[in-house]
């Protein structure tokens, strides 16, 4: 199983690189702190939340309101103070006192984030204070709807420390907030959330690790601790005053339920009680989540290169962290990791670039990317049909209605329909779902060549098949026409519903195969495949073109492999769009050239930043953990370096190892629902590799 922590030593980094949990239901990030994460909730920015404040870094998967995924009340906040207990209490934070011996690890093996130091403050009155303190946070793996903060204080004083649990509901519209003394003294918070009025219901137990119900019985080392508990109009927090004594340890835990109309049962009465049980148990707790983590790292990458072995276990801790099976969730270009961008949307960011390596390791996290696809079905047909068309047209930007969210010119992206299509045929494969390949998937790739039939227009004079007025991957080039990469995603749509067809024995009209043969690929004087209609050489924003080679697998030769890339490569935007090197990278696996490979994987270490390796869409821009380029990244290791291939005959295994690695495993691989080893190394002869089935 794998090793990788990632630590952060420095508790004043700016900008704070925040750390990352997450269950695949809820996510959270971290703050230096060791609690929730530290946006500046005061500060508003029009446009991003509708003049709503920031938030504490906590998403939900299907939380959908009308514009994105709504973001929860801050229910991870357990603050530490010393002092009088009264109004001049100093709180443990970056912004005051002094932090000594600081350390901060994201245990990525078993989704635990341990924050310790030595801090130090003074009060208004001169007075002194230091301690020590370390708390753990995480979210339950194999219980969707728990989450656990342990903090152990040890004092070098004698005098008053005070913790407060608190529930934050800055983010709803309307909320309710209860002390429930009779039930071990929790908080509970109820809301709505967005224009949906999505309910939510968050539950809170904090007390003493005594063995005992929360505050009802003595502490060993303390006098029972007075409580008090306070309601406001952002939450309810609950106080607990330890009159603590010099060196001797005080070690506190909150337990946290939190359900929202998603789940089968709200019932309050339950839900307390279900609190109550892993308060008192949470050591059976922690060991079945560390086993669920387990069971996820069956598959996972192993390396004798370190900064492949750290990059890829981080992009597999993040989807693991962000995706869970038996539900229809996908993830938006940011994930759950709380972003400020994109709100969660859907764009082909999970279809063409998350979602293919994610499918080969466990097609049953992955199945979420393909579900919600075909949930917003009727959706996509509605957009169409918006257009006067018929067939479907999924939503360049979209929740999971499948209705459309994007009001610019982006909207005529329809390459995205193919992306959606080759994800469904690429979920059977691995998969080996034939019931599903035939209710779900096939029903979407007709409506998808639907559509197409009613874009493509035939041009009688120069006897070729067009598209027109559409927007490419390259999104600087505003509105064009014949876009190669899209007339040819639209060609293997409909060579795919025939093949599908010719085995059932249907009829396939004559003018799909007319298409499929005229259709217009524009090239320039030398043969070179052009990225639209005159296409005039201009700086691209990201991979357009050289997608032909991957994932659409045009049949190119090696000569028109290598032009590709090498004209597109030097006219795409330096320092931009995380992707498109990923992409250059596979044609160089493809070529043979194993040098310009690793130089492709080494480029992409400009997106990552901090000790926790937090990635961004670009190296300048502040959308962190780009889940969208973590997916290319891992296409890159694993249909780059390790040369994988998904074909109806099994999988096609031809590696291209770099200098850099000498052996490369990768575990749990699929395909058509069974399970594989594969292990390259580098031996004297040459390059060997063994793809071994598991039982």
């Amino acid at each position: 199983m794998i090793k990788t922590v990632l630590t952060n030593e420095d508790p004043l980094i700016t900008p704070s690189w925040e750390a990352f949990i997450g269950n695949g239901y809820i996510g959270q990030r971290i703050a230096i702190e060791g609690d929730y994460s530290h946006f500046d909730d005061t500060l508003q920015r029009p446009g991003f939340w509708d003049d709503r404040p920031f938030p504490s870094g906590s998403v939900m998967n299907g939380l959908w309101g009308e514009s994105g995924l709504e973001y929860l009340p801050r229910w991870c906040t357990l603050k530490l103070g010393v002092g009088s207990g009264s109004f001049g209490t100093s709180y443990v934070s970056r912004r005051a006192g002094s932090y000594d011996e600081y350390k901060q690890d994201m245990n990525l093996n078993q989704g635990i984030v341990r924050t310790k130091a030595l801090w130090s403050t003074e009060d208004k009155d001169g007075t002194k204070f230091s301690l020590k303190y370390q708390t753990e946070v995480y979210l339950a793996r194999h219980d969707r709807n728990t989450a656990v903060i342990e903090m152990t204080i040890t004092p070098h004083f004698d005098g008053w420390i005070t913790v407060e649990d608190i529930l934050d509901a800055s983010m709803c519209d309307s909320f309710q907030a209860v002390w429930q003394k009779e039930k071990g003294q929790t908080i509970s918070l109820t809301g709505n959330l967005g224009e949906k009025r999505r309910e939510i219901e968050i539950h809170s137990m904090t007390g003493l690790i005594n063995g005992e119900i929360p505050e009802l019985l003595p502490h060993p080392y303390v006098e029972i601790p007075s409580i008090d508990y306070r309601l406001s109009d952002r939450g309810i927090r609950k106080m607990i005053y330890l009159q603590a004594e010099k060196d001797i340890p005080v070690a506190v835990r909150k337990v946290v339920g939190i359900y929202s109309d998603q789940d089968s049962i709200i019932d309050r009465a339950k839900a307390i009680e279900k609190l109550a049980d892993s308060f008192m148990s949470e050591e059976k707790l922690r060991h079945d989540h560390c086993r669920a983590w387990e069971k996820l790292w069956h598959s996972r990458i192993e390396t004798d290169n370190t900064e492949l072995q750290e990059t890829s276990d981080l992009i597999l801790y993040l989807f693991y962290s962000q995706l869970e099976e038996n539900r229809a969730y996908a993830l938006g270009p940011l994930g759950i990791t709380g972003g400020e961008c994109w709100r969660g949307r859907l764009f082909w960011d999970g279809d063409l670039w998350m979602f293919p390596g994610i499918n080969l390791l466990n097609p049953r996290l992955a199945k979420g990317f393909v579900d919600i696809r075909a949930n917003g079905l009727k959706g996509a047909i509605g957009n169409a049909a918006k257009e006067g068309r018929k067939g479907a047209r999924f939503a360049w930007e979209s929740t999971d209605s499948g209705m459309e969210k994007c009001t610019g010119y982006e909207v005529n992206q329809v390459h995205l329909n193919s992306a959606v299509c080759l994800a469904h045929e690429r979920y059977y494969l691995a998969s080996g779902d034939e019931k599903y390949r035939r209710e779900i998937s096939i029903p979407i790739l007709e409506e998808t060549v639907e559509y197409w039939l009613e874009r493509i227009s035939f041009n009688e004079e120069k006897n070729r098949y067009e598209i027109k007025s559409i927007s490419c991957p390259d999104e600087f080039s505003g509105i064009v026409n014949n876009n190669s990469l899209t007339n040819y995603a639209a060609v293997k749509d409909i060579r795919r519903l025939i093949s599908f067809y010719e085995t059932e024995g249907m009829k396939i009209p004559e003018t799909w195969k007319d298409i499929i043969e005229k259709m217009h690929l524009p090239r320039n004087e030398s043969g070179l495949i052009l990225e639209y209609e005159n296409y005039n050489g201009h700086t691209i924003k990201q991979a357009d073109t050289t997608l032909l080679i991957y994932p659409y697998e045009m049949n190119l030769t090696i000569r028109e492999i290598n032009d590709l890339v090498e004209y597109y490569s030097i006219r795409t935007e330096k320092k931009g769009i995380m992707m498109s090197g990923v992409i250059d990278g596979i044609a160089y696996a493809l070529l043979g050239k194993p040098e310009k490979l690793w130089e492709a994987f080494e480029k992409t270490g400009h997106h990552f930043h901090g000790p926790f390796k937090v990635s961004t869409e670009t190296p300048h821009n502040n959308n962190q953990w780009f889940m969208t380029g973590l997916g290319g990244i891992l296409q890159l290791i694993l249909i780059g370096m390790a040369g994988i291939r998904q074909t109806a005959e099994g999988l096609k295994i031809s590696p291209c190892l770099p200098q850099q690695i000498g052996e490369l495993s990768i575990y749990g691989l699929f395909d058509k629902g069974e399970r594989f080893n594969l292990s390259i190394r580098r031996t004297a002869g040459g390059i060997i590799h063994n793809l071994k089935p598991l039982k």
